[in-house]
């Protein structure tokens, strides 16, 4: 993720900033007003974390566009539409092998 962010240029300080934030990340499981120890997170994208779907959802429109999408997708109102993106949820279109 802090990857993406530097070639897409976002100011260094705010970059650091993550990095500060993630680095230190832990987390607990609850079940029935119970919790775990707490165990530091090995990854960058948190659940539930405000910025994560916003940063997801940016480098993979990134992604999306260097992909062919010729020939793929659902004709709306004269566009097709290849992909939905919403927060950290995706719907690619595809053919289908099977006619309904």
């Amino acid at each position: 993720m802090l990857q993406f962010l530097q070639r897409c240029q976002v100011d260094s300080r705010y970059i650091e900033v993550l990095k500060c934030l993630y680095s230190r990340a832990t987390m607990a499981i609850r079940v029935q007003n119970r919790s775990t120890k707490c165990i530091q997170l090995q990854r960058d994208v948190r659940q539930c974390d405000v910025i994560s779907p916003k940063v997801f959802t940016a480098a993979l429109e990134d992604v999306f566009k260097l992909l062919d999408w010729k020939g793929y997708g659902i004709y709306v109102n004269s566009e097709y539409i290849t992909h939905l993106l919403f927060a950290d949820d995706i719907v690619l279109m595809a053919r289908a092998r099977k006619r309904y």
